[in-house]
């Protein structure tokens, strides 16, 4: 049975164009949603580590012997010890890279002239940040206003209590 030549012409300009919309539905270089899949968002990969400050790539200075640590708790919330003090922080988490932080509340421990300096520096810059940036799962670098706090990876505190 031989059909006719509009026939077949339709059937195949019907191919091409089911073609062309499936080709559509695939996957593109810039498709966030699917290249993104299974990742961790923001707040898991902001509470996977305990952070320690790297002052050597921050615009805040360091005091030998006073190490700068952050903790995310939840996604509200953050702590850790500042040059001279320990600290709790509110965390405001904005979409895959936002991020603010409250004023921190401190204990209130007396400290050296430089180390003071430090830890107000410090808790300065946390005021101006509004970007997180986790793409290398070891660092962390939150930036605004001019402030940029270098953070890198170890290990969260374990919560267990230790056999005694």
């Amino acid at each position: 049975m031989t059909r006719p030549k509009s026939t077949l012409l339709l059937l195949t300009i019907a191919t091409i164009a089911v073609g062309l919309v499936l080709a559509g539905c695939g996957q593109t270089p810039n498709d966030t949603k699917s290249a993104t899949a299974g990742l961790p968002d923001l707040e898991q990969s902001l509470s996977a580590h305990e952070w320690l400050l790297d002052p050597s790539d921050s615009t805040v200075a360091s005091v030998n012997g006073h190490p700068v640590t952050l903790v995310f708790t939840t996604g509200t919330a953050a702590s850790g010890s500042g040059p001279c003090n320990s600290y709790q922080v509110g965390v405001t988490l904005d979409g895959d890279r936002g991020v603010t932080f409250d004023h921190p509340a401190s204990t209130l421990i007396g400290c050296d002239p430089p180390v003071a300096a430090a830890e107000s520096a410090y808790f300065d810059a946390l005021l101006q940040v509004h970007t997180a940036d986790v793409t290398d799962r070891d660092r962390l670098i939150l930036t605004g206003n001019g402030a940029r706090l270098s953070f890198t990876a170890s290990p969260q505190p374990s919560t267990s209590s230790a056999p005694s």
